[in-house]
């Protein structure tokens, strides 16, 4: 099992009957070649580690990868037919990653980290005022199961919520009290812009620096989701020059950011490291998940959620 960061799989579920071995530190492609040696199956959570076909070629022994989550943009399905590697998902049912950009969007709107930081340094005051939510524009970008989660927390929260994305339409926007507007009006009128859509090649770089131009100097971008969805350039590029307030992100392009990435040390960035699905309740229903694919494939059954 890779990428076991939290160190939670072992006690969340019962493994009894197979041979699992948790690996709880991140590796290089070029050190999981040594450590995969020999392995016939591979737990991946969820894209912490591309699975490619280069890596592929180096496991020939490899029958069977199962994912946390309902889908895995890193792992190389084509590579892995070709292969006959089969691939299996173990979805479950969360509104963690929602709860994460609520989270992410408060600690922006108060100022939580420097208040924190402030605290502990013996000081007693705050760097700048805490924004009120109250009829404040939240602008979403995508409206799926995750982002219609944050338009109910918005409307909570009394706030004007609007959303766009390529496929949406205003009855759907109705249905979650949000309103449909276009991406420009979006990103130029909203105080707190969140992206909640899907990785693909429509997607990628979906927020550039046409659209980040748009923003006002007082808006936070918040990125729960993926993120190749913004073209971090852009965004590095407004962040240092103050052109926006600034970003809340828990999605990077590569990941562990480099320790040098201008991301961790820009006052305006919230930064959290890929955390939006880790909880109690979520990891216990991955990894029960897995740990039934599993078996039933040892038991010689088909994959009850297959991915290829």
């Amino acid at each position: 099992m890779l990428d076991d960061l939290e160190g939670m799989a072992a006690a969340s579920t019962d493994w009894s009957g197979l041979e699992v071995e948790f690996l709880t530190e991140h590796f290089t492609p070029e050190e999981l070649i040594l450590r995969l040696s020999g392995v016939e199956a591979l737990v991946v959570m969820r894209e912490r580690t591309p699975v490619d076909r280069e890596l592929l070629e180096h496991l020939p022994s490899l029958r069977l990868i199962v994912s946390t989550g309902a889908r895995n943009s890193s792992i190389d399905l084509d590579a892995c037919t070709a292969r006959g590697v089969l691939v299996g998902a173990a979805p479950a049912s969360s509104s963690a990653a929602a709860q994460l950009t609520w989270a992410l969007l408060l600690a922006a709107a108060r100022g939580l980290p420097d208040a924190l930081s402030t605290v502990r340094g013996g000081g007693w005051w705050l760097s700048r005022p805490g924004i009120d939510l109250e009829g404040r524009r939240l602008g979403l970008i995508g409206l799926g199961r995750m982002g219609s989660a944050v338009a109910r927390y918005g409307t909570a929260f009394d706030m004007d919520v609007v959303a766009w994305s390529p496929n949406l339409t205003a009855a759907r926007c109705r249905a979650v009290g949000a309103h449909f507007v276009d991406l420009s009006d979006l990103m130029s009128t909203s105080d707190f812009v969140s992206l909640h859509l899907v990785s693909s090649p429509r997607t990628h770089g979906i927020i550039g620096d046409e659209q980040i131009r748009l923003m006002q100097s007082t808006s936070w971008l918040i990125n729960t989701s993926r993120g190749a969805l913004v073209d971090t350039s852009a965004l590095v590029h407004a962040l240092s020059n103050q052109r926006i307030a600034g970003a809340a992100m828990d999605v990077f392009d590569a990941e562990p950011l480099d320790s040098l990435d201008p991301l961790r040390s820009l006052p305006n960035v919230i930064a959290t490291p890929h955390v939006g699905y880790a909880t109690d309740r979520q990891l216990e229903t991955w990894y029960r998940n897995v740990a039934e694919q599993l078996t039933g494939f040892v038991a010689g059954r088909p994959l009850s959620t297959p991915l290829n």
